[in-house]
């Protein structure tokens, strides 16, 4: 129990609060014949003042008498004051009797030598007797029971010792011994002592030795024998009675009291008090208390109302707080009635029950209902009273379900289901019957609303069961969530800068495509297409315009859509069409259409601009069944387009470098690097008119531990696309340079030349790497050579001639190689800070058999020299070319037909070997 937050200062509150008003529940009957003078007093507690004139009377009403005999008897509840001081007194009688008793012996001539033996008799037996039952009485509140026994043993013994003539005493004296253990005890008891005294009275009267001992005995007997059965028997019915009735009254689940009007204490209360206050029944009596004594102080008014009752209606109930023995406050209901006991006065008696865990179960049944009334989420309580749906009502509704319901809403509790319109309109009724049948919940999870006027709302709906044919139907508005994920799910699929669905979007849908045409045994084909030079319009214009040209380029690309097509963008520069139905006839058709649609000018802050574009095509089923492969083929198919520069192409398998083995090697290049399985190999130059060995090509290769010797065309270009060209960059450098040092130490003198990508011009520390490295070996930087190819060099001229700056103001030198096969023009050629340039090694191979390679040649050493360039022919491998070369004047060489690249361990051999044998 909570306990309040004021406590009662003690435990006599008696004092008039007059007009106090509390609840109270009445019947019809009301109380008669109330004299005017009690209803003036009179407090409807057993704390009324004690000045009331009734209180003098003594109530011969049956339950008066019942309480007041179980308490003589069992102890079980205090006595009425007169009778335990009729009790003291008889026992204090005893004590004082036996005591004078002892001088009188003393005195009384007539006893003669027995006056001794008497009083002695009397001193040590009779009085501390006396003396423990007084103290008995005092502690326990009620006799010994076995002191009729003892008395008539006593008595006859003493008996004993009186002259004959006195001794026609003992037989009377036992006599009353007996009648007032039958009286008392009934007829068990009363047997018992009434053998004994007359066995005690035998050995007394031959003892004392009078003459008419047997006439005395006789009538004793007889006397005694009456008394048993007469008295006693009716005694130990009476007591039997009573337990009884005691044992019902405490069997009530109640505390069953009684208070006479204008009494202060209870008069009786029942032994039930102990289970529930934990008070003794007799503490009542004897400390005097009442109800209003233990009752909460905010609860007196209960009591404390005695102006209206004369006009109150009864029984009376009330309920209040009181505080048990160990200090709980528990709530009890009081029924109470006001009975007239004859001439005796009026009384007071109810029937007290402990109803704290029903004021809790309330406390708490109001705080859940609080609780759930302030819940947003709409909840209604339902009920069915047979198994016909349309028997269902409405048993209570929250806030929230009256605002959600609407207009039905109002007055809802009580009504028929199948009244409520938006009700009637499902099927809910039919479900709710089935969870009513089964028990289990039923759940429906973002349905739209079943009211009509918010049908574009959705809810989730769940039914469960409740006791004795009753359900709960929660409603919970779930709208937001719904539309913010179906938001969130159109922005996840679909581009937020051209609106067009994005690669999530064309893999689902293609996907659903690629499988409704396995079953149709039709085509799907899919078109991948690539801006070309797009960062260029990013870096000249910034990415605002860059941005425009995409949604421009998107907007045109949408109005190609026909039916079940569909337009993507797949990010940065690239996207996609899907084609379905698509065979080769029509996707060809619209990638012509498309590379002119793409090709059309467009006007980007102020300027006019004409995009291109690469574009791949990939049918399905003959290129791939799946919508991941098919992206990667149509994919190649756009970068084979984009390197042979011929707008569109379909996908070859035979162009296709896209393998296992190469997303293997793509996986394991990192470990590579750590694990230091990348060597470098050195092949020779030589320079043809001296015919001796000049420099060397650094050329990187992978020593894979499963796979063995990688090439490095077969691997270069997975760095780029794993973002590591820069460190393997670095790594080649820096054991060229370590190698150059070495060479020196060992007196042999040459250039090194290492390759470059176009990615590496763009690691802004390369070139203060490359002058450190120098710096640490000692090196001078004239002697180490960088090349980079003619084509990647056009694709970005910018950065690349910025870079070539950077190394040629460190005294590096430059190359281009494979020149010949880009679109670069003389203009920029002269541009670029370059110190040579190297034939492909596609034209010098072919000199012998091709007339035209032959030209070609003989022109790029001419304009070589004409710019005051070295010129070097690679892919040397025969004889007869070389001598060729020497004839046009190409300076230097290197090919096969000199040395393969081989480890750094056998270049000083050949260096020997080419000093040695001097080409002349």
């Amino acid at each position: 129990m909570v306990e309040p937050n004021r406590q009662p200062t003690g435990i006599a509150l008696h004092q008039h609060k007059r007009g106090v008003a509390h609840p109270l529940r009445f019947d019809r009957h009301k109380v008669p014949g109330l004299p005017p003078m009690v209803s003036r007093r009179v407090v409807l507690s057993a704390s009324a003042p004690r000045h009331d004139p009734m209180a003098r009377h003594r109530s011969r009403h049956p339950l008066t008498r019942l309480r007041r005999r179980l308490a003589h008897l069992s102890g079980t509840a205090g006595a009425p004051r007169w009778t335990r001081r009729v009790l003291r007194l008889v026992a204090g009688l005893r004590v004082v009797a036996s005591g004078l008793a002892v001088p009188a012996a003393l005195l009384w001539n007539r006893l003669g030598d027995q006056r001794l033996s008497l009083a002695l008799g009397l001193a040590l037996v009779a009085l501390p007797w006396n003396v423990f039952v007084l103290e008995h009485l005092r502690r326990q509140r009620t006799w010994p029971r076995w002191t009729g026994p003892v008395d008539a043993l006593i008595v006859a013994g003493l008996g004993a010792l009186l002259p004959a003539g006195a001794w026609p005493l003992i037989p009377v004296l036992l006599t009353g011994v007996v009648a007032m253990e039958a009286a008392r005890n009934g007829f068990s008891v009363s047997a018992v002592t009434a053998v004994t005294a007359l066995a005690a009275a035998t050995v007394s009267g031959i003892v004392a030795g009078p003459d008419t001992t047997a006439v005395l005995l006789v009538g004793q007997a007889l006397t005694a024998a009456a008394l048993v059965v007469a008295v006693g028997r009716l005694s130990e019915e009476t007591r039997s009675t009573l337990h009884r009735l005691g044992a019902v009254m405490d069997g009530v689940p109640g505390i069953v009291w009684e208070s006479r009007l204008g009494e202060g204490e209870l008069a009786f209360v029942s032994g039930h008090v102990r289970e529930v206050l934990g008070y003794a029944p007799w503490e009542f009596s004897a400390r005097k208390l009442g109800w209003a004594d233990l009752v909460h102080p905010d609860d007196q008014g209960v009591f404390l109302d005695s102006s209206r009752i004369d006009r109150m209606t009864w029984p009376l109930v009330r309920e209040f707080r009181i505080r048990a023995r160990d200090g709980r406050w528990l709530w009890l209901r009081d029924t109470v009635r006001m009975e007239r006991d004859g001439e005796n006065g009026w009384f007071l008696r109810g029937v007290a029950v402990d109803i704290s865990e029903v004021r809790e179960a309330e406390r708490r049944a109001r705080r859940f209902a609080d609780i759930v009334d302030r819940m947003q989420t709409p909840l209604f309580i339902l009920e069915m009273s047979d198994a016909d749906p349309n028997s269902l009502i409405f048993l209570r509704a929250n806030a929230a379900a009256v605002r959600w319901s609407g207009p039905d809403g109002q007055d809802l509790a009580g009504r028929r289901a199948v009244d409520v319109a938006w009700f009637d309109t499902t099927d809910l009724a039919t479900d709710i019957a089935e969870v009513i049948r089964t028990g289990e919940p039923r759940e429906w999870t973002e349905i739209p609303s079943p009211i009509p006027s918010r049908s574009d709302r959705f809810v989730n709906l769940e039914i469960w069961a409740l006791d004795n044919g009753c359900v709960a139907m929660s409603v919970d508005d779930v709208t937001t969530r719904v539309r913010a994920r179906a938001d969130q799910r159109r922005e996840s699929l679909h581009d937020p800068l051209t609106g067009l669905p994005n690669r999530a979007h064309l893999l689902d849908r293609l996907e659903a495509v690629l499988a409704s045409a396995a079953e149709r045994q039709s085509e799907v084909a899919l078109l991948v297409i690539d801006l070309d030079e797009f960062k260029e319009v990013n870096d000249t214009l910034g990415h605002l315009h860059g941005d425009d040209l995409l949604c421009e380029v998107g907007r045109r690309l949408a109005g190609l859509r026909r039916g079940d097509d569909l337009v993507a963008r797949l990010g940065g520069d690239e996207f996609a069409i899907l084609l379905y139905p698509g065979d080769a006839e029509r996707a060809e058709s619209m990638a012509g259409v498309t590379m002119d649609l793409i090709g059309r000018p467009l006007e980007l802050n102020g300027l006019h601009v004409q995009a291109r574009a690469s574009l791949g095509i990939a049918i399905a089923p003959h290129d791939a069944t799946d919508s991941h492969e098919l992206m990667q083929k149509a994919e190649v198919a756009m970068y084979q387009a984009k390197a042979q520069r011929q707008g569109w192409s379909r996908y070859s398998s035979g162009d296709d470098r896209f393998t296992l083995r190469r997303l293997t090697l793509l996986g394991e290049l990192p470990r590579a690097l750590d694990e230091d399985q990348l060597v470098v190999q050195y092949q020779p130059k030589i320079d043809l008119t001296e015919g001796r060995v000049v420099g060397v090509e650094a050329l990187v290769r992978w020593v894979h531990p499963e796979m063995g010797m990688i090439r490095p065309d077969e691997f270069i270009e997975l760095t780029e696309v794993a973002g590591l060209i820069n460190r393997l960059t670095r790594i080649v450098l820096r054991k060229s340079l370590d190698q150059l040092r070495e060479w020196d130490r060992a007196g042999i003198h040459l250039d090194v030349a290492v390759n470059l990508s176009v990615r590496n011009f763009h690691d802004r520390g390369l070139a203060e790497f490359i002058g450190s490295e120098l710096a640490r070996n000692r090196l001078d930087p004239h002697r180490l050579m960088l090349e980079i190819t003619e084509s990647e060099v056009m694709d970005d001229v910018v950065v690349a001639t910025t870079m070539m700056q950077k190394l040629s103001a460190l005294g590096i030198r430059t190359s281009i190689d494979d020149f010949g096969t880009g679109n670069s023009s003389l203009t920029r050629l002269r541009q670029l800070p370059i110190d040579e340039i190297k034939i492909d090694r596609s034209f010098v191979g072919d000199m012998a058999t091709n007339q035209n390679d032959a030209v070609i040649v003989k022109s790029i050493i001419d304009l070589g020299h004409n710019l005051d360039l070295e010129v070097v022919a690679e892919g040397v491998e025969d004889e007869w070319t070389l001598e060729n070369l020497v004839t046009l004047g190409c300076d230097r060489a290197q090919g096969y037909f000199f040395q393969r690249p081989v480890p750094a361990a056998e270049i000083p051999d050949f260096v020997g070997e080419m000093d040695r044998s001097r080409i002349t």
